[in-house]
């Protein structure tokens, strides 16, 4: 039953996109309609950015269950726009939840873009099911922890999106333009010699998946204003002790005005249910102390580490992030530590 108010709510924000009319009765749902005009690829992409006008947001996250269309369970998402000509259909791409990420061009057919992958087709298969700790760990250089702290940082830092929405807009705009430039050299190139063709549009994917690489990086860095320190090189999931946490003040953020009501500390993935963990802990207590001598003083938390780590994977460096308020602005960080059972 749980699932099918879910999939009930999902159809209701979907037919009030297309339709202007909310179907509060399922029973009333529409089994097929015939529209005015047609739905362009564009709409599309904002249709599956959707989100629910009745989903409940008080855990302090955005997306917080599966309500929406765009939910704590979207992992990435992609938009075709299908040619007679294979080698030219298009996929718009986002690299996580559409509404938090940058949507991007490629040519699925003219192969992978050099760096989007760090495992080839045949590792990255069997790691599907079977993979290693090393697999799973973070690295600062594998692109999927850009794209994912993007929107880790984007779903607590609530103040920051109407800044990414314009600058999402602004891309996405470039993106067509130069889009459309590439299709149109590319199909000159399709008539004399199609390898070339392939070969311009392959790198035209390297181009686009750098370019929003690049723009994702940069976004990130203005969304991430929180130093923090886990001062443990391990955490176990079968301790029952604590561990402290501490978050650096700068000149523009001072952590002595930290809420420690609205602090929560843990990972950012959800678990087997998608919703986001409900049981985050709080901080134990909190002291200041200037922990790197710079005048300022820095906010030192203590945390329970079972439940901090709750949701983790043995073996694997995990990002773990702190999520709290400084006065009335939303900031958030995160550092890496191996979990062990």
């Amino acid at each position: 039953m749980k699932g099918h108010q879910l999939e009930k709510e999902r159809v209701r924000v979907l037919l009030n996109y297309i339709t202007g009319k909310d179907y509060k009765d399922e029973h009333a749902f529409p089994m097929s309609m015939k529209l005015k005009n047609k739905v362009s690829y564009e709409q599309v992409r904002q249709m599956i950015s959707g989100h629910s006008k009745h989903e409940v947001r008080n855990s302090g996250w955005y997306h917080q269950g599966m309500n929406d269309i765009c939910n704590i369970g979207t992992y990435d998402s992609v938009v075709y726009v299908l040619r007679q000509n294979p080698l030219f259909t298009l996929a718009w791409r986002t690299n996580g939840r559409p509404s938090q990420q940058f949507s991007y061009p490629q040519y699925p057919l003219a192969g992978a873009a050099i760096g989007q992958n760090f495992m080839d087709p045949k590792t990255g298969t069997a790691a599907q099911f079977h993979a290693k700790p090393e697999q799973l760990s973070y690295r600062a250089d594998r692109p999927v922890y850009t794209f994912l702290a993007m929107q880790n940082f984007l779903d607590w830092q609530h103040q920051d999106y109407p800044i990414f929405a314009k600058n999402k807009r602004a891309f996405e705009k470039q993106a067509a333009a130069e889009v459309h430039k590439a299709d149109k050299e590319g199909r000159m190139l399709y008539r004399v010699d199609p390898a070339k063709a392939k070969a311009f549009l392959h790198e035209f994917n390297n181009y686009s998946f750098h370019n929003v690489l690049h723009a994702t990086e940069q976004e990130l860095h203005e969304l991430h204003h929180l130093p923090i320190i886990i001062n443990s090189k391990e955490l176990s999931q079968s301790s029952d002790g604590t561990f402290t946490v501490t978050a650096l003040s700068t000149p523009e953020v001072h952590m002595t005005r930290v809420d420690k009501e609205a602090t929560r500390f843990g990972s950012p993935f959800s678990n087997a249910d998608l919703e986001v963990n409900r049981e985050m802990p709080k901080p134990l207590k909190v002291e200041f102390l200037d922990v790197n001598k710079d005048g300022l003083k820095d906010a030192v938390f203590t945390f329970p580490i079972k439940t901090a780590v709750a949701f983790t994977v043995p073996d694997v460096d995990t990002e773990l992030y702190l999520w709290t308020k400084v006065g009335k602005k939303r900031l958030a960080g995160f550092d890496v530590v191996k979990i062990k059972k």
